[in-house]
C-alpha cells in the first residue's frame, strides 16, 4: 500500500517541550496555557473576549447561545452532522429547512 504524505509537520524541540509541560500539568482544557492562548487570540482579533473550547460542538453551542442573547435566532442548515443538530436543538434556535 502506498503512503502519500501531503506534508511533513515541522515540529521542533520547543513544541515537544510545550506539549509535554501541558500534559504533565494535567490541565488540558483549562489553566495558565489556555488563558494565555485566549488572551493572545483576543488581542489578535481585537475582541473584548475570547474563549477556548474543547470541541467544535462546544464552540457551536456557545456561539448559538451568544447569538440568542443578542436576538439573532434564525440559522440555515443544509445536511449537517448530528452533533451540530444536537447543539442547535438544545438552544431552541428556529431552523430554516
Amino acid at each position: 500500500m502506498w503512503k502519500i504524505s501531503l506534508n511533513k509537520p515541522c515540529i521542533d524541540i520547543k513544541e515537544h517541550v510545550a506539549v509535554g509541560d501541558v500534559l504533565k500539568s494535567g490541565m488540558l482544557s483549562q489553566g495558565k496555557v489556555v488563558e494565555e492562548f485566549e488572551e493572545k487570540v483576543r488581542r489578535y482579533c481585537g475582541a473584548r473576549y475570547a474563549v477556548a473550547v474543547s470541541s467544535c460542538t462546544a464552540g457551536l453551542y456557545l456561539a448559538l447561545r451568544t447569538k440568542l442573547t443578542y436576538g439573532i435566532a434564525k440559522l440555515q442548515f443544509q445536511r449537517s452532522h448530528s452533533r451540530q443538530h444536537n447543539a442547535v436543538s438544545s438552544t431552541s434556535v428556529e431552523k430554516w429547512e
